[in-house]
């Protein structure tokens, strides 16, 4: 039985990265503009490129998804329909969004953007996916620590797409629950700013040290063809912040595979780990598809030396240091010096190379070579890293491409009375053309897709959205071009660029005005203390496995039929477990984001009663949203709030520090390992919102070292 290919799907930091990726043969690239994405460590783009790129890859048959994947700040709102009217006008082939607030106003104001939901959406089973769907959302990219298992179990019960990670760098936390980086310095993962904390050295209580979460990378070629058969849509490699180079290399590897026959897959799995072991990455697994993998995903002892190893360090100047080769090095590599002993590392993009003192383009193995640097502290007999080779920078080609052109997304309805055309524009075009019925050779929704799927004619270009064929009908190709050419000489001449971008303008400029229109419900200041195991009150899981959810299911309704009547949400599949229980309030909890007014509107369009409102936020996004709360909202004043949770083995229990001297605690809670900082967590309450003490991991009125976490300095 053959089985469709995957679409294999690409980052891209930079337009030369996209270049390379589709040249290497990536379907698609996954890019994000400058504000709202979740990689703002990366060049990202300009709308003008942006646009430019997403004409380049519709005119040669690719895809383009773009990023908006972040946690949005209520004061943020109106900036985020500013940024969806561009994307509105753009139109990539979809949006990847993590906050379900945007997913409402994208399908309340933006309807014709497709919307993709993060990762960090915390979509990780069936009733995640059952809820997603309800909110409109075309495809899920399931949580990295899923199991292949437990993927091959969800495919069987989804009306939606899915799409999974197959190579790159491994998060040690379950997707969109970690707080670490922000925990310690503001900087928050849910907001593209991770400083990747999870990298760092820590001491556990009894003087050991160890990366105790640092994981391998995956590299899950050889899973590929259980991904075919299972119909996965999309095979995403992980890495915006990764240079063209590394790109180009690693969708090559997995285009051999993607397209090798049967009887050469063995072959093509040879290739594939060859070509990847030029890549600068650490020591690759099957991360947390294969139990196997899962157990020793975490590598404590070495942070995993990213990078191909290609020397180490011999002297240090004040602006140079000398490199004893194992390794070629060229101009324009990028190369990473990582102390032995402790967590220093500095990189360094290669200008100059000297070998006995005289300038060269490349050193080789065994040779010792003078690399001038300005202002960097390299450690001394460092270990050194390539992570980056020389590549084109494609400049000339990039220069050369054509300015982006609207493109119009159509819904296609053949029927007797003739062709009805409905554009994303708001237009509706008839072709009032009796057809004959089909004796042999029907025209096919696909057939006819295809013929108005125009490739850059003047003006504007079209995509569409769906087809549809009611009865059997014999169409001439020359009668279905006439038809195109009739609907796109009238669609042009309705519309230019400038009231196209008017439109879309509209839509942003209605998003605001419903903003404004919101006001708050009325609601009673009150203290609410949370217990673990509290009788009255049953919090349900962040992460499920699709083999636990039926014990899950019983759980609840034993849980209602013994009185509990308060069910605290933690991710969005929560709300699906709860449908058809009477008298009962729906709370949504952390990890559950909610930092905006259209997240609270899609939490109650869910079922919600109240809201946690997100514990990263500071005092003035706190403040802003309950003015525009439409339901109670909850503020976490008090407790330690989980900061990282992983289904890993993590080899450290108990009290451990990182080396400035910040506290964790590590335990085991609901089959996950979860990380709490030492600090407890202690805010000042703000009038008008419920005041939400947590108890689970602290005691009342503890005494000790308190964290403010970002209420003062806010959510950055």
């Amino acid at each position: 039985m053959a089985f469709r290919n995957p679409e294999l799907l690409a980052p891209a930091g930079n337009m030369n990265t996209a270049l390379a990726a589709f040249d290497a043969g990536a379907d698609a690239v996954y890019c994000g503009l400058k504000k709202f994405n979740a990689r703002e460590r990366t060049d990202n783009f300009f709308c003008e490129e942006m646009g430019k790129l997403i004409s380049y890859a519709r005119k040669n048959g690719k895809k383009v998804y773009v990023t908006f994947n972040t946690v949005i700040r209520e004061a943020e709102v109106d900036d985020a329909a500013d940024v969806l009217a561009e994307l509105d006008y753009l139109r990539p082939d979809a949006l990847i969004v993590q906050d379900i607030g945007m997913v409402r106003m994208i399908r309340e104001f933006f309807p014709n953007l497709t919307v993709h939901a993060s990762t960090q959406m915390a979509v990780n089973d069936s009733s995640g996916i059952e809820i997603a769907r309800e909110m409109g959302i075309r495809r899920v990219i399931l949580e990295r620590q899923t199991s292949i298992e437990e993927i091959r179990a969800i495919m069987k019960h989804t009306p939606l797409e899915v799409e999974v990670f197959v190579h790159g760098a491994l998060c040690c936390s379950i997707s969109g629950i970690c707080l670490l980086s922000s925990w310690i310095g503001g900087a928050s993962g849910n907001r593209g700013k991770c400083k990747q904390s999870c990298r760092k050295l820590f001491m556990d209580e009894n003087g050991g040290r160890g990366y105790y979460l640092s994981t391998r990378d995956l590299a899950a070629f050889r899973l590929i063809p259980e991904f075919r058969k299972m119909g996965i849509a999309s095979l995403k490699i992980e890495g915006r912040l990764r240079r063209a180079d590394y790109v180009s290399d690693v969708v090559t590897a997995y285009r051999t595979v993607l397209d090798a026959p049967d009887d050469r897959l063995e072959e093509a799995f040879k290739e594939a780990a060859f070509i990847l072991s030029r890549t600068a990455s650490r020591e690759p697994s099957c991360g947390f598809y294969t139990e196997k993998s899962a157990s020793s995903v975490i590598r404590k002892e070495t942070l995993g030396n990213v990078g191909r190893p290609c020397g180490t360090v011999r002297g240090t100047g004040k602006n140079s240091f000398r490199i004893r080769l194992t390794d070629r090095l060229h101009i324009g590599d990028i190369i990473r010096i990582q102390s032995r002993n402790s967590d220093l590392t500095e990189s360094v993009t290669i200008t100059d190379i000297l070998v006995n003192g005289k300038s060269t383009v490349k050193a080789f193995p065994g040779q010792e070579c003078v690399i001038p640097c300005r202002d960097r502290v390299i450690p001394e007999n460092g270990d050194v890293f390539k992570t980056g080779e020389s590549f084109s920078s494609m400049e000339k080609r990039i220069q050369a491409l054509p300015e982006s052109v609207p493109n119009a997304v159509l819904d296609l309805t053949l029927d007797s009375t003739g062709l009805n055309v409905k554009s994303s524009f708001g237009t509706l075009w008839h072709a009032d053309t009796a057809f004959e019925e089909a004796l042999k050779n029907p025209l096919t929704e696909e057939d006819l897709a295809e013929e108005f799927t125009c490739r850059m004619p003047p003006g504007l270009t079209t995509t569409v959205h769906s087809s549809v064929i009611r009865g059997s009908f014999f169409v001439p190709k020359s009668i279905l071009k006439n038809l195109r050419r009739e609907f796109m000489n009238d669609l042009n001449s309705r519309f230019t660029p400038e009231s196209i971008r008017r439109i879309s303008l509209g839509r942003a400029e209605k998003a605001k005005a419903f903003h404004a229109s919101l006001q708050p419900c009325v609601q009673q200041e009150e203290k609410r203390i949370l217990r673990k195991d509290a009788p009255d009150e049953l919090i349900l899981p962040f992460f499920t496995p699709e083999s636990e959810l039926e014990k899950l299911r019983e759980k609840v309704r034993k849980a209602y039929e013994s009185g509990v009547r308060k069910f605290r949400i933690t991710n969005p599949g929560n709300f699906a477990l709860l449908k058809g229980l009477d008298g009962i309030e729906r709370r949504v909890f952390a990890p559950f984001p909610v930092a905006n007014s259209f997240a609270v509107l899609e939490a109650k369009s869910l079922g919600a009663d109240s809201v946690l409102m997100h514990v990263e936020c500071g005092k003035e996004d706190l403040e802003s949203l309950v003015a525009k709360s439409v339901l109670p909202a909850e503020q976490y004043v008090y407790g330690r709030p989980v900061i990282l949770a992983t289904r890993a083995q993590l080899p450290v229990k108990g009290d451990f520090s990182d080396l400035p001297g910040e506290h964790y605690f590590s335990l085991q809670d609901s089959g996950l390992s979860m990380v709490i900082p030492g600090k407890i967590f202690s805010a000042d309450p703000l009038p008008g919102a419920i005041h939400l003490f947590d108890l689970r991991y602290a005691g009342e009125g503890e005494n000790g070292p308190a964290s403010r976490f970002n209420f003062d300095r806010g959510l950055l």
